[in-house]
């Protein structure tokens, strides 16, 4: 072992001395990314004192219109999803409830790690599920309150005030459309037929409801009560057919109801914590799954067991 040695992770240099950390500083490849992170930082401080420092119960609304939210965490990722629930609590309107559910297999009332108590105690609803991987953040909220509108979060984002307020006025323009804040676009060939995933048309701004629309999760999801087809519960099917590209799932299931997508501009700057930040939390996501043709591999799956296409040009 080295007396002295540095490690890099992106911006965040690490000095250790016989393998213990000693210090560490940051560098910055632009004036833009040291202004966006410090920003993040702030941000992260002020919500972490906000969630420890308050004991009054979070503001909720008891008018069954008004959406549920739902999450999921797992992991080490848990020491940092109170952030996360400070800001959905900090909402310019009041939603119904915050639903986070846990794997029963990793956690229970007995090894819930102190954040999460502190949340529980302000008015959070905790919940246990299978271990759905990814599905937990909207499949069993679906089950216990799909005849109700329904909102996903991500457990690694810092949402702004606006972020429920957004999504209701993109509903009120489009109710009968699944809202999101960033979705991907399908693609075609000259002779009609659907491109390769990395192909598509990603983050694209504002549009109309389209079945050619892909919501994606990280900026939140609105779903209309109703909205997908009840074969959307079917965990065996979806663990086997698409155990890791709930996004496609959820897609298909809107297409079997007959659902459109909408995207609206982000007009939020929701904030997803950079992994220098919260290394500890991030190491393993799905995503470097889905860059390796997964997600071709599964909406073929998809496709073939529903008998679905999407077409061009679809409005």
């Amino acid at each position: 072992m080295k007396l002295l040695y540095k490690e890099k992770q992106g911006f965040l240099r690490r000095w250790y001395l016989f393998g213990v950390p000693i210090f560490s500083y940051r560098r910055f490849r632009s004036e833009e990314q040291k202004r966006r992170v410090l920003a993040l930082l702030q941000r992260k401080r002020e919500l972490d004192r906000s969630f420890w420092a308050g004991s009054e119960p979070w503001r909720f609304s008891s008018d069954p219109a008004a959406p549920i939210v739902s999450l999921t965490s797992y992991g080490q990722r848990l020491e940092a999803v109170h952030l996360t629930l400070q800001s959905l609590a900090s909402q310019s309107v009041s939603v119904h409830k915050v639903v986070l559910w846990l794997s029963e297999t990793e956690f229970n009332q007995e090894n819930l790690p102190d954040n999460i108590l502190h949340a529980v105690r302000r008015g959070l609803e905790l919940r246990f599920c299978p271990d759905w991987r990814s599905y937990k953040k909207l499949v069993p909220t679906l089950s216990e309150w799909g005849h109700m509108n329904i909102i996903t979060a991500d457990d690694d984002v810092l949402y702004p005030s606006t972020f429920v307020e957004g999504l209701l006025k993109g509903a009120a323009r489009f109710p009968e459309a699944i809202i999101a804040y960033r979705g991907h676009r399908c693609t075609f060939s000259s002779e009609g037929q659907l491109l390769p995933y990395d192909q598509w048309q990603h983050c694209v701004k504002e549009s109309d409801p389209s079945d050619e629309l892909i919501a994606t999760g990280a900026g939140g999801i609105y779903y209309p009560a109703n909205s997908l087809s009840g074969a959307a519960l079917e965990h065996k099917l979806f663990m086997s057919l698409a155990p890791s590209t709930d996004d496609l799932w959820f897609k298909c299931m809107a297409l079997l109801k007959g659902t459109k997508v909408a995207v609206i501009d982000d007009l939020n700057g929701w904030s997803r914590y950079p992994s220098e930040l919260f290394e500890s939390s991030q190491r393993d996501s799905l995503y470097s799954i889905n860059c390796k043709g997964e997600n071709d591999r599964a909406l073929a799956r998809l496709f073939k067991h529903f008998d679905l296409t999407v077409s061009a040009r679809d409005k």
